[in-house]
């Protein structure tokens, strides 16, 4: 009875030690709930969302400082990944100093401070195997949710505004390119956590999964992503080393038939209206990749150990191809096939989006050369943009991450993120050389596919401008981190340790995080009053406009939009009277405005304005023409001036000052030159039509109206 009861206890004893090893610490489940949410908050491409971010992760890694390495120290340069990441910050930080447009500077070293949190906190967590697999299970379904909300958008099962936009899928992440690359990273995670499992019921149902990842994929209509689809997969299979090779070889397969041959019958003709048919077929689908997925089961169990070669791949690709024709011939796709991927598959180098990025690139190089060493600050290209267009242009990006690093830190800053990358590189070659462990091979490699597939997309727009592609993207970087920290022997190259133990440095890092937290919520706080503030200017709610931009300036003082709205306010109260107190106080905001943004030329007509009603023209002149200067592809600031030269004239012809009056009457025959030499510059060509359509600069009637009332005028002054 004795040794039963032993035997029991034992038991008993190794399931707690189980329980107690696979129990998710309650920091580490806070770092995998903050992966998880942000694609679902329209991907944190805006403000109010990414500054909600900020405070939780500084809250999360001032736990993390407190309570979880009280026995470790912490590596700041632990890796050669870390002085690219942290010489990057202190770039941003050094170019703010002279930015363009300082808030915006702001804005993006609190992103980048962010995304550097999380990059130390996931390599913090995966240096053990078990927490860097929960990291990676945690990013896949944070996408399959994704994917899932874009699926049901599409056949109207649910109506959640801008997740579907003309025949495409959006999702969370509102912006179908986007949505397609991180889908294809999301994916790459999938097809390894796929060829990991062993049990039949998970791995099928990883299978569904991602078909209906590509599924999603192909919904997107993403050419960009199209155009990456292939080289991302080469660099997959490239890197499955052994007896991965031909898992992830069918696991892809068994992803990419059914959705191909599902997508024309499902969502290729997409409207928010259930449809009843779509989801059957999307069903249809599933069950196709689950009994995919048996059967390549079936495959391996009879080929067991045996090494296999190019030519099982080769054979097995010919069985599913033979496969999917049967599948075929039984379900037609029919004339739908071809408008289903009439998009995706029309890829021209003469494309509108092509060409324009082209226009985009050429500008933003221009900007590079009078800004070479250190940039335009963070944020630069939105501030400067307008007044190196080619033709007028809305982009707020340059859509090439590379040349925005360039616009906005230099050469300098390009360097840091090159260095980044570099090490990263360096540190993934580095584990695959040094590990025996073809499971930890197959990780590693996959982290990297699906950071290459998000770097190399990124040369092409913006996708790591929206908050939840960058978590993702410097996750990857602080997966491999964690693993070239837990699994290499190595000492920190020139590293620095810190002895977290001790509570000077605890306290220390503490209340830097609590600075970062507490401005984040302050800039929240602040957007969410100016928000407010300038929707009642706009419907003429004065006072309550005025309260709450006031609220917004003294928290984000450093916002020319808000004190820009609250000089407007001002004006409005000096009514028709004019009323001096009002308009010198509407004044001296409006200066402030044009101080904190100086190439915004919406900040420079706001303060022209309130120089017209104080009667002080000259003033009002020089703002009007600045403001030409800065955005000097656009038709209405043109009139503007003529209107406002005309009108000073005849201001000055009043008060009897006829010299003053001849000179503003003859700069109204001067702006036509300035269109036509603006007109000049413009790239219109037979290739580019749609430059000419979108915006026709040129000298219109109105212009042309107000010249001949001038040459009048002159004519009478004699």
């Amino acid at each position: 009875m004795g040794k039963k009861k032993r035997l029991v206890e034992l038991k008993a004893e190794k399931k707690q030690i189980k329980k107690e090893k696979e129990e998710i610490p309650l920091l580490l489940f806070g770092l995998l709930a903050l992966l998880f949410y942000p694609p679902y908050f329209r991907g944190l491409f805006f403000n109010h969302e990414l500054l909600i971010t900020h405070a939780l992760t500084a809250i999360l890694i001032v736990a993390v400082i407190y309570f979880k390495m009280d026995d470790e120290s912490l590596e700041i340069f632990g890796s050669r990944i870390d002085y690219g990441a942290v010489g990057l910050l202190l770039v941003y930080i050094i170019a703010a100093f002279d930015a363009a447009v300082p808030r915006e500077a702001l804005k993006e070293i609190l992103k980048l401070v962010n995304y550097l949190l999380i990059y130390y906190a996931v390599a913090h967590y995966a240096r053990k195997w078990q927490n860097m697999e929960r990291i990676i299970y945690t990013l896949y379904f944070s996408g399959l949710g994704v994917a899932l909300i874009g699926i049901f958008s599409a056949v109207g099962i649910v109506n959640i505004e801008d997740t579907l936009k003309e025949g495409r899928i959006y999702s969370t992440i509102q912006y179908p390119n986007t949505l397609a690359v991180y889908i294809l990273g999301i994916l790459v995670l999938g097809i390894y956590l796929t060829v990991r499992q062993d049990n039949v019921y998970k791995k099928a149902g990883m299978s569904i999964a991602n078909y209906l990842l590509f599924l999603t994929f192909l919904g997107t209509q993403s050419r960009g992503g199209l155009m990456l689809l292939p080289i991302t997969v080469i660099l997959l299979m490239a890197g499955a080393l052994g007896r991965y090779r031909w898992k992830v070889f069918s696991a892809l397969l068994i992803a990419v038939i059914p959705a191909v041959l599902i997508y024309p019958k499902s969502l290729s003709d997409i409207a928010r209206t259930f449809a009843g048919a779509n989801v059957a077929w999307i069903l249809a689908g599933v069950l196709a990749a689950a009994i995919l997925s048996w059967a390549e089961g079936r495959i391996n169990s009879v080929l067991g150990s045996t090494k296999i070669k190019g030519s099982h791949i080769a054979l097995g690709a010919a069985v599913l191809i033979i496969a999917g024709g049967i599948i075929t011939v039984f379900f037609p796709l029919g004339e739908k096939a071809a408008p289903a991927f009439a998009r995706i598959t029309n890829i021209s180098l003469q494309e509108k989006n092509v060409l324009e990025r082209g226009i985009f690139y050429k500008d933003a190089l221009e900007v590079y050369k009078d800004n070479p060493v250190l940039g335009t600050g963070g944020g630069g290209w939105a501030g400067v943009y307008k007044q190196y267009a080619s033709y007028a242009y809305n982009s707020r990006a340059v859509h090439n991450h590379f040349l925005q690093t360039m616009v906005e830190t230099g050469t300098v800053g390009i360097i840091m993120y090159v260095v980044v990358w570099v090490g990263f590189i360096y540190s993934v070659l580095k584990i695959i050389r040094h590990n025996s462990n073809d499971d930890e091979k197959i990780a590693i490699w996959s982290v990297f596919t699906a950071a290459v597939t998000i770097g190399l997309h990124s040369f092409i727009d913006f996708n790591l401008m929206l908050g939840a592609i960058s978590i993702f993207f410097w996750s990857m970087f602080g997966l491999v981190r964690g693993m070239e920290t837990g699994r290499i022997n190595r000492q920190p190259v020139f590293g620095i340790i810190v002895d977290t133990r001790g509570r000077v440095i605890k306290n220390a890092l503490a209340a830097g995080l609590a600075v970062f937290a507490v401005v984040s919520l302050v800039l929240y706080a602040g957007n969410s009053y100016g928000e407010r503030g300038i929707q009642q200017l706009n419907s003429g709610e004065l006072r309550l406009a005025e309260a709450n931009l006031e609220k917004a300036v003294s928290m984000d003082p450093l916002n020319s939009r808000y004190k820009g709205a609250l000089a407007q306010v001002w004006t409005l109260k000096a009514g028709e009277d004019r009323e001096k107190q009002a308009l010198e106080t509407g004044l001296k905001l409006s200066r402030k405005a044009v101080a904190l943004d100086e190439n915004n030329a919406d900040m420079r007509i706001i303060k022209a304005n309130i120089h017209l009603k104080l009667e002080q023209v000259d003033e009002a002149v020089r703002e009007y023409e600045t403001a030409v200067k800065l955005d000097p592809t656009n038709q209405k600031r043109y009139e503007h001036l003529a209107e406002l030269y005309l009108k000073t004239g005849e201001y000055y012809d009043y008060l009897g000052e006829k010299e003053e009056a001849k000179k503003y009457f003859a700069k109204v025959e001067t702006v036509p030159m300035m269109i036509t030499e603006q007109v000049g510059k413009i790239p219109f060509s037979e290739t580019m039509p749609w430059i000419k359509n979108v915006y026709d600069l040129t000298v219109t009637d109105k212009i042309n109206k107000m010249v001949l009332e001038a040459k009048e005028k002159l004519s009478e002054l004699g």
